[in-house]
């Protein structure tokens, strides 16, 4: 058995999403038709827009500890993880584990793509 996904499938957007700049389009893959305990989307950022600082730990109502992979598809960005500013270009990766306080912002000229995979509740 195989499922396809199309493009525009499963599209929504995020605004202001943990009081970030800006609106995030979000394509997601494959939700709920697996048996692994992830989501995977693909993210677009316009220039300059930002996730928001947070933190997924035990007081998130919502994800609960929750581990969270970033790869840069397209564009350059900034990630700060626990106060420390990271720059990723195309084709850079960065591990947010769950209880570190991070934010992703578009420092580029042009959208920003970032491959997102993420695991709610990693230790429940």
């Amino acid at each position: 058995m195989y499922h396809v996904h199309r493009a525009g499938d499963k599209k929504f957007e995020y605004t202001e999403l943990h009081q970030g700049d800006g609106q995030i389009s979000v394509q997601r893959y494959f939700e709920k038709l697996h048996d692994w305990n992830c989501d995977i989307d693909i993210w677009e950022l316009a220039p300059g827009v930002t996730e928001g600082a947070h933190t997924h730990d035990e007081s998130d109502p919502e994800y609960g500890l929750m581990d969270e992979i970033y790869v840069v598809l397209d564009g350059r960005a900034e990630m700060t993880v626990d106060g420390v500013v990271e720059k990723l270009s195309k084709g850079d990766a960065i591990l947010c584990r769950a209880g570190s306080e991070h934010n992703l912002k578009n420092v580029s000229t042009e959208n920003l793509r970032v491959l997102f995979i993420s695991d709610p509740e990693i230790n429940q």
